[in-house]
């Protein structure tokens, strides 16, 4: 046997019985994921555009400094402050870490909701759609 006897015998391509039904499993699947993955950018465009409609747009009934005015205090209650006792300091100690653990929270809440993150965010987005569509035109040559 020769080297190309050998060269040919790799190059053409092997036949088996139930070559349809594979061809027509494996195009299935490649529409279902093909399907999935337009469906996700489409509702990720969806999800982007409410949540740029929302930075554009600030409804007078959502924000937290509304709903914090409008509810009354809450007045303290004697009996568990009484009850405390011993404890006393070291629940005042994680109440006060805790009060400013929320604090530094709320400044990444904030630059969460700046239009610098918006259009880093929505860059970003763009990108990976351009992406996506010159990777779908590839696939198509």
């Amino acid at each position: 046997m020769k080297d190309e006897d050998l060269y040919h015998l790799f190059q053409t391509p092997m036949r088996f019985d139930d070559e349809p039904a594979f061809q027509d499993r494996v195009m299935r699947r490649l529409g279902a994921k093909n399907w999935l993955r337009q469906g996700l950018i489409a509702l990720a465009g969806l999800l982007g555009g409410l949540y740029a409609l929302t930075q554009l747009v600030r409804l007078p009934g959502l924000s937290s400094t509304a709903q914090a005015a409008t509810r009354p205090a809450a007045a303290p209650d004697a009996t568990f402050e009484a009850s405390l006792g011993f404890g006393r300091e070291l629940v005042e100690n994680v109440a006060n870490g805790l009060a400013l653990a929320l604090s530094k929270s709320t400044d990444y809440l904030a630059f969460a909701q700046s239009p610098l993150f918006f259009w880093i965010s929505f860059s970003l987005c763009m990108s990976i759609v351009g992406l996506y569509l010159v990777n779908m035109r590839e696939e198509g040559v």
